[in-house]
C-alpha cells in the first residue's frame, strides 16, 4: 500500500515539474506567458520594417524631419 502513496506522489511531482516546464517569462515585463518565444504578446518582436513604421510615423519624428536638414549644420 505505501508503493501506491508513492507513486502517486512522484506522479504528482512529475506533472509539476512539466507545468514549471512549460511557463516561461517575459524578458521585458516578467509576465508569465505560453508563448513559443521569450516575450509576452504585448511585447513581441516586430519586423524591421514594422519597426521603422512605427518609429518614423510618430509626431514628434515628422515634426522634426519637417525642418529643413541643411538648418542643422549651418550653426
Amino acid at each position: 500500500m505505501s508503493t501506491g502513496v508513492c507513486s502517486s506522489v512522484t506522479n504528482a511531482r512529475r506533472k509539476r515539474a512539466q507545468v514549471v516546464q512549460r511557463m516561461k517569462l517575459c524578458t521585458v515585463c516578467g509576465v508569465v506567458t505560453s508563448r513559443a518565444g521569450s516575450r509576452c504578446t504585448e511585447h513581441a518582436r516586430q519586423s524591421n520594417r514594422s519597426r521603422h513604421n512605427a518609429l518614423y510615423s510618430t509626431r514628434g519624428w515628422q515634426r522634426l524631419s519637417a525642418h529643413d536638414p541643411l538648418a542643422w549644420h549651418v550653426a
